[in-house]
């Protein structure tokens, strides 16, 4: 229950819980422990229906009397996507000539770009809506990103309402190299309100010491108030579930899982990962090896494991509801991270529940914010995509020491729970 000296703060998440969106967690377990520590959550999110996956225990993580506001989302960007596929159907149908279905994907792709800068912009109009009268009640606005969009309606809501305003960033705003623009227009519109949201920000908050100094160097005049909070994994979400298959020499099989999604280039280090283990195979060392690879668009991990010959060894499936994740991850001996330079400046958000799942951590990345940490913590392996016989050197370092890497991992959860990091956004 709320206390009468706490104060309110208002918490701004395109994602919240039940959002299986990896996103979801940090304002879902900020909105948790954020009231051991002076501070009443209320929350400014979309409806569920704009979520993409749903899960049902995730309810079960919402505080009972928090306040949890739900708008709708302007969606004319959807319909003229599903406008396009539906021309493409019924052209076929007519047997008039048609482009492939990968130019109609590039279509529905350039009707995002050319409508919806920055991302989720048609979000903004309904979050103000409803979140000024929710700003006005408390004494602080937190907004977070991915995607920027809680960031505009934040700074928005700040300059309104007077309330100051915390520019939360788990990635940076939208790189050069990940997102391109259709025109000059649109990138410059894009880097307008990236600079509208942090000049208005009393905060900026990053989740890594790379993406800090990338922001000290892109934007100076805000040096004083860039701070780092990190990501962390709740113990809560483990109890109950035991931890199986420590690695021996004896066990049946060497089990390597991977949760989470593929995408902006982080396919090209899965393959370099399964390229690895079809050499191991081939050498009659990998005869023990299997691969469970679980996320949205399954399809792509069929197809690389297809093309690297190694599908006789993986278990492949769609997404599942987070605590069976959490379960699966707990059943592997070694846990697999895969990188992208595209981000190497952020964390992402699984890594600190493989963390939690106490399993040691392989890499495969280039050289960033993912690979320096796993090494200052001594938690497992990072290594280059381009060099395989360093992937499969990693992969037998960690069985021959796996009680080593367990012992670290234990020093490090310690360090990195949900409770100590919303302590410090509270101290804020």
């Amino acid at each position: 229950m709320k206390k009468n000296q706490d104060k309110r703060v208002l918490l701004i998440s395109r994602d919240y819980y039940p959002s299986l969106a990896i996103g979801s967690h940090r304002s879902g377990k900020f909105a948790k422990y954020l009231r051991e520590f002076g501070w009443e959550p209320m929350v400014l999110t979309t409806k569920e229906k704009y979520y993409p996956v749903v899960d049902e225990a995730l309810r079960e993580q919402i505080p009972k009397d928090i306040e949890v506001v739900r708008t709708d989302c302007f969606y004319c960007i959807g319909r003229l996507k599903k406008l396009v596929r539906f021309i493409r159907r019924r052209n076929k149908r007519r047997g008039v000539g048609i482009p492939s279905a990968s130019v109609a994907r590039t279509w529905c792709t350039g009707i995002s770009l050319w409508f919806d800068v920055p991302q989720d912009i048609r979000w903004v109009i309904f979050g103000l809506f409803k979140g000024l009268t929710a700003s006005r009640k408390c004494d602080v606005i937190w907004g977070t990103s991915p995607t920027p969009s809680g960031l505009c309606i934040g700074a928005l809501l700040s300059k309104m309402t007077k309330r100051p305003f915390i520019a939360d960033l788990r990635d940076p705003w939208c790189p050069e190299n990940v997102r391109s623009y259709p025109t000059v227009l649109h990138k410059k519109v894009n880097q307008w309100w990236e600079r509208f949201a942090l000049n208005a920000a009393e905060k900026i908050v990053v989740v890594t010491e790379e993406m800090a100094e990338m922001y000290r160097h892109q934007y100076p005049q805000h040096i004083d108030k860039l701070l780092v909070v990190q990501n962390g994994y709740d113990p809560d979400d483990f109890r109950g579930l035991r931890i199986e298959k420590n690695w021996t020499s004896s066990n049946e099989e060497f089990s390597i899982g991977y949760f989470g999604a593929l995408y902006h280039g982080r396919e090209e280090c899965m393959f370099s990962f399964l390229r690895a283990i079809k050499t191991l195979e081939q050498d009659k060392h990998g005869e023990k090896i299997v691969i469970h690879l679980r996320g949205v668009n399954p399809q792509i991990f069929v197809k690389l494991c297809r093309s690297a010959g190694v599908e006789h060894l993986a278990r492949i499936g769609g997404p599942v509801p987070h605590r069976e994740a959490l379960r699966m991850m707990r059943q592997m001996n070694i846990l697999l991270l895969v990188g992208s330079p595209e981000h190497s400046y952020a964390l992402p958000g699984k890594l600190f529940e493989y963390i939690g799942a106490e399993k040691p951590i392989l890499a495969v990345t280039p050289e960033g914010a993912v690979s320096r940490f796993v090494e200052r913590y001594g938690i497992g392996l990072a290594v280059d995509p381009e060099k395989d016989e360093d992937i499969i050197k990693a992969m037998r370092t960690l069985s021959n020491k796996y009680d080593f890497y367990i012992n670290q991992l234990n020093k490090t959860a310690e360090k990195l729970t949900r409770r100590a990091i919303t302590k410090r956004l509270a101290e804020l």
